[in-house]
């Protein structure tokens, strides 16, 4: 079978039960599920289905020409507190699934949202956490790049947190009159400002999306990676605020602009004690490459690449300080991607490490940068994942390259 369609080998996505040791992985066409050994347990067909980018998520339009269309999976998440699995893909306008835990084959597709990027090539992320509902109490938060592929696409938000309510499943969790958890791109600007959301975790009652975009909306250069930061009890998206988050080496002034992958770990107590942190603590790690700068395309990586490790309380400071600046009166809001900027209003608002943001100075876009300088750096290999674990003292990290090597 695989000799026949080689397409279908091309897998997007892997998680792991931590209670079972079950394995699930997200390709083409197909959600497998492995045992702890690797062996195959269950296979969900997911494609190819009739579909056309002209056709709206509720899949009604008779009129519509359509042609058997690959499912590239977007999607895949466990969610333990009501043991299923969750699964976004490509077809019919980014829709999601339901799974059951132990046979992935048995899954129900009958939610009408897009979520999902509706191609093979646009970025999307999407992690479970704690949101502004009381039940559940978690909600699935997602960004996703515009692909302007077909007439729908400018309703998906680029950010939001959707409910896993199974009576309102992947819907916007809350929404207002003109708030809700979601945040849109303006209209003037989707199409030619590009982000792509590279990784996604929660910290300390917030959640974040590490993405690539360009500095500003008006120059097609240069490209920055900025975290983006939302309050989970914030239920009106006011909180909504980017910071730029820089890997740079200072000796040969090698700038890392392009996150490629990210992980959540613990330190082990040496570099804890480097970065003024405890082991308990959260660092980031964050694969990076410089950019190619061929042919006028800046957000495609080059061979140059490096390791910067961040600590979650460093970056949770820096937040507080970006957005504090702002609430003094001082510079920009920013983010002419979303709204006209404007000058940042001054309050009498002490703002706090826990601050979940106002209906002034939202959306925003700090301009103090998060910076580190690399802990390992290679000339001529594309870093594309990373994973971390601590073991005692010493802190182990595991990076993948384009060239399918495993570093230690």
């Amino acid at each position: 079978y695989f000799e026949e369609r080689n397409t279908d080998l091309f897998f997007s996505h892997l998680t792991v039960n931590s209670y079972t040791g079950q394995v699930y992985v997200g390709g083409v066409n197909r959600i497998y599920q492995l045992s702890p050994q690797l062996a195959t347990e269950a296979v969900a067909v997911m494609g190819p289905e009739e579909d056309s980018a002209d056709c709206p998520v509720t899949r009604n339009c008779p009129k519509t020409v359509k042609k058997p269309t690959i499912y590239y999976n977007k999607v895949l998440a466990i969610d333990y507190a009501q043991s299923r699995l969750l699964t976004c893909g490509s077809l019919f306008q980014g829709v999601c699934s339901v799974h059951k835990l132990d046979n992935v084959s048995t899954y129900d597709s009958s939610a009408t949202e897009s979520v999902a990027a509706n191609n093979a090539t646009a970025s999307t992320v999407a992690f479970i956490a704690p949101g502004p509902t009381k039940s559940p109490k978690h909600v699935l938060y997602v960004g996703v790049s515009y692909t302007a592929n077909g007439p729908y696409r400018s309703d998906v938000p680029a950010v939001s947190s959707r409910s896993l309510d199974p009576s309102a499943m992947f819907t916007i969790a809350a929404t207002g009159v003109t708030t809700g958890t979601r945040l849109l791109v303006n209209s003037l600007a989707r199409d030619r400002y590009p982000i792509s959301y590279v990784y996604g975790f929660q910290s300390r009652g917030f959640s974040y999306f590490l993405t690539i975009q360009k500095k500003s909306a008006e120059a097609s250069r240069p490209f920055v990676s900025k975290l983006v930061r939302i309050c989970q009890k914030d239920s009106d998206y006011y909180s909504y605020t980017e910071v730029p988050i820089m890997c740079r080496s200072s000796h040969d002034n090698h700038d890392y602009n392009l996150a490629q992958a990210a992980f959540v770990g613990k330190p082990g107590s040496e570099l804890a004690t480097s970065l003024g942190i405890t082991a308990q603590d959260d660092i980031l790690f964050i694969a990076f490459a410089k950019s190619k700068d061929e042919s006028d395309v800046f957000n495609r990586p080059s061979a140059q690449s490096a390791l910067c490790v961040y600590a979650l309380s460093a970056i949770h400071r820096k937040f507080t300080q970006n957005i504090q600046h702002c609430f003094n009166g001082n510079g920009n809001q920013g983010l002419d991607f979303i709204n006209i900027i404007q000058p940042c209003v001054p309050t009498q608002v002490q703002i706090n490490d826990d601050f979940c943001g106002m209906d002034v100075n939202t959306p925003l876009g700090g301009s103090m940068p998060i910076e580190a300088a690399p802990v390992l750096s290679y000339n001529n290999q594309l870093l594309t994942s990373v994973a971390a674990t601590s073991t005692h003292d010493y802190t182990v990290v595991f990076l993948g390259t384009e060239s399918g090597h495993l570093k230690k």
